[in-house]
């Protein structure tokens, strides 16, 4: 969840990977594009997948409630549903009843989620969410729901994408730069380029 920490700021020329070979999906998954019903599993997926982590403020699930509303409004920019992704088991498929006690949608226990947004300060899409349940990391349930999602924002022509990781997060930075994310340093104007080697990047949204 955002708090006050050191986060630095990368980007993705999606024009430049196109040959990149896409993850595999198991048969035991599927995948399937975020609905405005999944609120509440992914209220419980990000407590879950933050707590210990460098990102856990340690939130209750009301905060993660709050948070997950926060991207559903658009305060981090406006959220791209269909380039937005869920990962789950076919076995944890339940379902709940319509207004007229019809059985019509599907509720599955999300294990991953990788959720975009329009960022508007770069005019591009951002990877505002990726999160895996604790007991399910390292089995490239993250690397499924972010390769889909940077294929969905191929598919529509996009340029670049940008994600936001906290300083010392291992695991994302090797998620991030496995796909080809690379850091992003502003360039500083001639006259105002430091000796050093320290620079200052933008701050998170």
């Amino acid at each position: 969840m955002i708090g006050m920490k050191e986060r630095f700021e990368y980007c993705l020329d999606l024009s430049q990977t196109g040959a990149r070979q896409q993850e595999v999906l198991p048969v035991e998954f599927e995948l399937r594009r975020l609905s405005a019903f999944d609120h509440e599993d992914l209220s419980e997926l990000m407590i879950d997948a933050y707590r210990g982590t460098l990102d856990d403020d340690g939130g209750s699930l009301w905060m993660a409630r709050e948070e997950v509303s926060r991207f559903y409004q658009g305060v981090y920019g406006a959220p791209l549903v269909n380039c937005s992704w869920l990962c789950f088991r076919k076995e944890d498929l339940v379902f709940r009843k319509n207004e007229t006690g019809e059985r019509d949608f599907s509720s599955e226990i999300p294990l991953a989620a990788c959720l975009s947004t329009w960022w508007g300060p770069k005019n591009a899409p951002l990877i505002a969410f990726a999160m895996t349940r604790k007991e399910w990391k390292r089995r490239r349930l993250g690397s499924l729901v972010l390769d889909e999602a940077l294929n969905s924002l191929r598919r529509r022509q996009i340029k670049s994408v940008w994600a936001v990781i906290t300083s010392g997060n291992l695991p994302s930075e090797r998620l991030f730069r496995r796909f080809g994310f690379e850091q992003f340093v502003p360039r500083m104007p001639a006259a105002h380029k430091r000796d050093d080697s320290s620079r200052l990047l933008f701050p998170p949204p």
